[in-house]
């Protein structure tokens, strides 16, 4: 999936390539070359199994291309990188993430990239369960770090997850597309 960083919101999605002989991004953010621009993910999984791919993708396009990402509760999951930042000379491209869990990044380019580091703040490292990650399902497991683990008062959260349920199921809405839900109705999965 690509966005263009000119204000745009992207939430309560899944975002994943399993482009397995190339390179490529779950999600690739760009601001055209020249151009300032802040786009805004919440509540995304962004997944990319190919040999070189990333997560997702920040590029700072071109001479005097001003990228911005603004990321809460995101997973981001690739090969090469969780989250890869590369900024062309003059550019920048700067990623911005909180309440949200990923282990790498990368940060490239004769421009300006940056990066929050994994683990910091509230940021996780610790892998998600998903129900079938190698065959696209990217649903949340009883026991994942990421439920309960988001920011509740992020802003542009959506109302409902992936699946049309509630995006907050309760203490704090999970981190990633999907809301955990068990066969009881709640999130917390019974003993």
């Amino acid at each position: 999936m690509e966005a263009t960083a000119t204000g745009t919101t992207l939430r309560d999605s899944l975002c994943w390539t399993n482009n397995s002989p190339s390179s490529g991004s779950g999600l690739f953010v760009s601001a055209p070359s020249t151009a300032t621009g802040t786009s805004r993910i919440r509540n995304v999984t962004a997944v990319a199994t190919g040999a070189s791919t990333t997560g997702i993708f920040v590029w700072g396009n071109g001479s005097g291309a001003n990228t911005t990402l603004d990321a809460e509760n995101v997973i981001a999951r690739g090969v090469a990188a969780d989250m890869f930042a590369e900024a062309d000379a003059g550019a920048t491209a700067t990623a911005t993430l909180a309440h949200s869990n990923y282990v790498t990044e990368v940060e490239t380019g004769p421009g300006s990239s940056s990066v929050t580091d994994p683990g910091t703040g509230t940021n996780q490292t610790s892998s998600p369960l998903f129900a079938d990650a190698a065959n696209g399902d990217f649903h949340q497991l009883a026991g994942s770090p990421t439920i309960n683990a988001g920011n509740a008062s992020a802003s542009e959260l959506g109302d409902l997850d992936i699946d049309g349920e509630q995006r907050i199921v309760g203490p704090a809405p999970d981190i990633g597309a999907d809301e955990f839900v068990d066969s009881d109705g709640d999130d917390i999965a019974d003993a």
